[in-house]
């Protein structure tokens, strides 16, 4: 291997200076480049590999997800052995990025004051998404919040409520963008 180094003498002429390796220092620098490549190349392969089948999974996910509800035209009702809830979402139809109202009935009574409503996307992570439901006279728990829109144009989303004592339902709907 022969690097060669350029310097400027002045008048537009330039002198080259060729530095040679020695034996082992070529052999270090290859070995060096060997291995550097293999990791690299077993990264790439890593990768490829493991990210393969994330979208056939994905799709495999939200195909296999059975939708509970229409709320776009009623209160969905979602079951935990013989406890049963009902959500209802308003205002109608129920979109994306729109701040909404969501009240959840239970049909026997709950004695926590607050409940967490949490919403996800099926197969895809979307953030974070809480709505504290607080209990009104009635025994409802009503709260406020948004659904996001996806980038993708998926709109099936869920509601997860977990009843402590009671049980975890779980609605499965589509909105509208």
């Amino acid at each position: 291997m022969m690097p060669a180094f350029s310097r400027r003498l002045g008048s537009g002429s330039y002198r080259r200076r060729a530095v040679f390796f020695s034996r082992g220092e070529m052999r270090h620098t290859a070995r060096i480049g060997v291995a550097f490549m293999q990791a690299l190349s077993l990264c790439m392969c890593v990768t490829v590999f493991s990210d393969a089948g994330a979208d056939e999974r994905q799709n495999n996910q939200a195909k296999t997800v059975e939708v509970n509800c229409d709320i776009q035209r009623e209160a969905c009702t979602a079951w935990h052995g013989t406890f049963e809830a009902v959500l209802d979402i308003s205002p109608r139809p129920v979109r994306t990025m729109q701040k909404l109202q969501f009240l959840v009935t239970p049909n026997t009574e709950v004695s926590s004051e607050d409940l967490m409503l949490e919403l996800a996307m099926p197969g895809m992570f979307m953030g974070k998404n809480t709505v504290v439901l607080k209990k009104a006279l009635d025994g409802r728990y009503v709260g406020t919040g948004i659904v996001p829109r996806c980038a993708s144009g998926r709109t099936l989303w869920s509601a997860t409520v977990d009843f402590p004592g009671k049980g975890t339902v779980r609605f499965l709907f589509h909105v509208v963008h």
